[in-house]
């Protein structure tokens, strides 16, 4: 009898040149060790996902009171649907159901949509010895609703958001073995430790791992798509569009310089504004990036581990715009 558990040996379903290998160390895994980026590009081949057409995500997590480090590999629900079809089992899934409803209360919410489900359900198809069986999830909004600037596509689109995490708890438990060790960015955007070190990934279990427990030792949220970072700053921008006080613009400079060299900066300024230089900045472009970098004047307006890590997207999203390998 066949087990679907059965790790089977496979020729690498992608292949990576010294070239290209270097360059997801320099823009996507920055900051791993050789040992990380190894296990990173390993997943990378046996999975197939392409971590430079942002299929898929290296996460580095360093807890501030123990200083030790963790990785995770994040791709997004396109990437679950391309690994689930290469199986060549999967057999679709059926459109969400959902139930209920609930208000959307917090003091971000300033999009039209007021109401959000409660509950999606999602059942994923699958071809097992010749029968096709059905492997059904159901996800809540109030387990899975990050909140605050993070919440700003979830206000937008609840019914989207939720049943994609849907979708990839059930292609989970239909795919254990396949999709084991990386999980979704939409399901990971709300992961808060629920006891210290431990996050468990939403339709996880104490018994395996594989199911869906991820150890993180830190607190650091889970960074996101340089298209909903983008999409966010400017969102947030576009409430103050008048000049910023020489304090604010200060800080803000000084914040920026935590995420990335002037160069880097400058690129990132030109990809989501469309500006080349701080001094073009508006108040409301120097509140978007003080409070996506999360510094302050109490941390010496140091910058999130989230914020590194999304920057460097943000970089390589504006080399790719611009077809560029290096930063000119």
């Amino acid at each position: 009898m066949t087990n679907d558990l059965e790790v089977q040996p496979q020729a690498d379903l992608i292949t990576f040149d010294s070239s290209q290998v270097a360059l997801i160390k320099r823009t996507i895994a920055v900051d791993a060790t050789d040992d990380e980026l190894d296990l990173f590009m390993y997943q990378c081949k046996r999975t197939g996902l392409d971590p430079l057409a942002r299929q898929i995500h290296f996460q580095k997590y360093t807890n501030q009171n123990t200083q030790k480090s963790t990785v995770a590999f994040i791709t997004t629900i396109d990437g679950y649907r391309l690994i689930a079809s290469r199986t060549e089992k999967y057999a679709g899934n059926s459109e969400p159901v959902f139930d209920g409803s609930v208000a959307i209360t917090d003091g971000y919410n300033n999009d039209r949509i007021k109401k959000a489900p409660a509950k999606a359900t999602v059942t994923v198809k699958k071809f097992v010895g010749g029968t096709l069986c059905e492997f059904s999830a159901s996800t809540y909004w109030e387990e899975y609703y990050p909140g605050g600037s993070k919440g700003h596509m979830w206000r937008k689109m609840p019914h989207v958001m939720l049943a994609k995490c849907a979708e990839a708890s059930a292609l989970r438990k239909a795919f254990p073995a396949d999709l084991s060790g990386v999980y979704t960015d939409d399901e990971m955007g709300q992961s808060q430790p629920v006891t210290p070190d431990l996050i468990r990934a939403p339709g996880g279990d104490d018994s395996n791992p594989d199911t869906g427990v991820k150890v993180i030792e830190s607190s650091a949220d889970v960074s996101r798509d340089a298209d909903d970072v983008k999409q966010e700053l400017i969102t947030e921008a576009g409430n103050y569009p008048d000049a910023p006080s020489e304090k604010q613009l200060k800080a803000t400079r000084s914040s920026l310089s935590k995420v990335g060299k002037p160069a880097e900066i400058k690129s990132i300024m030109n990809h989501v504004f469309g500006i080349t230089t701080s001094n073009d900045l508006t108040k409301g472009m120097c509140m978007a990036f003080m409070n996506w970098i999360g510094a302050n004047a109490d941390n010496g307006w140091q910058a999130t581990d989230t914020a590194k890590q999304e920057a460097q997207r943000l970089l390589t999203a504006d080399m790719k715009a611009k077809g560029q390998q290096e930063l000119v």
